[in-house]
């Protein structure tokens, strides 16, 4: 069972103060996202494993994750594009000693990340990380692209346990269309992520809050389960009330008893019974 890890801390955004509540929760043998909170800057970046050949001279998908927001709080000061263009070739410079010919041998990250925007905010997302920001109305900057490749895999997911196979046999059997739609990755017929492909940055989801939230709730995919996958939440606008009245901590424990009761991979079909989890909860003071 993951640990589930809590912390608080405040910070500044554009001039004002926020509370940040920072949940992280992993398996030992899987901890691949990361988040970064500092003065003007918060990201969370949620790692992926290879699926092809692993070679070497390539970043772990946990390294590639801290770098990747580490570059991003380096660089924040810049427009969107230009901003995710000098991160990616920096973490490409510091870390890739190879690049695979092969997509799906490449190690990757999705990121999430707020940071001012003139008297406002900007968030930036790129891949399947998202941002909910509370200026009087819920706002959702979010990504679909990968979401939808992925959703051919889990509709297979589905046919292979309606034959009544094992949840072990079914995750196999998808094995080939989950490396074919990683070939996909960082092209038009697929998704865009951060990885060592500078012509990802073209492709970043922008968002402009020029009222200061109230509130903002950056989260990994794996957090989100909490909506996409088990239902617990309609929506992501109730997810980011959720976490408002709950805490991040108390909703990360249901999201683990969600993944871990008996038959729950039947119910609820996905690719791993646990994600790793990261989300931060903003409050203005």
């Amino acid at each position: 069972m993951p640990v589930i890890n809590v912390t608080h801390s405040e910070i500044t955004l554009a001039g004002i103060g926020y509370r940040v509540e920072a949940l992280d929760s992993s398996d030992e043998d899987k901890d691949q996202d990361a988040h970064l909170v500092i003065s003007d800057f918060a990201g969370v970046a949620d790692g992926a494993t290879p699926l092809g050949e692993q070679e070497p001279g390539v970043p772990d998908p946990k390294a590639l994750a801290t770098a990747a927001l580490d570059a991003l709080a380096e660089w924040k000061s810049l427009p969107a594009k230009a901003l995710f263009a000098a991160a990616i070739n920096d973490v490409r410079n510091r870390l890739f000693l190879t690049v695979p010919t092969e997509r799906s041998s490449i190690p990757s990250c999705t990121v999430a990340i707020v940071r001012p925007d003139g008297d406002g905010i900007q968030a930036n997302v790129l891949g399947d990380c998202l941002v909910i920001a509370d200026t009087g109305r819920v706002r959702v900057v979010a990504d679909a692209r990968l979401r939808r490749v992925d959703d051919s895999a889990i509709d297979r997911l589905k046919d292979e346990l309606a034959h009544k196979r094992s949840v072990e046999a079914a995750r196999h059997a998808i094995t080939p269309i989950l490396r074919r739609n990683r070939s996909t990755m960082n092209t038009d017929e697929g998704y865009y992520v951060f990885s060592a492909d500078i012509d990802a940055a073209r492709h970043v989801r922008v968002g402009h809050f020029r009222n200061h939230p109230t509130a903002l709730l950056l989260a990994s995919d794996g957090f989100v389960r909490l909506v996409d996958v088990f239902h617990k939440y309609r929506s992501r606008t109730t997810l980011l009330h959720a976490a408002l009245e709950l805490g991040l901590g108390r909703m990360a424990r249901e999201l683990r008893m969600l993944e871990g009761m008996p038959g729950s991979d039947r119910r609820y079909p996905r690719f791993s019974q646990f994600d790793d989890a990261t989300a931060l909860l903003l409050k203005r003071v």
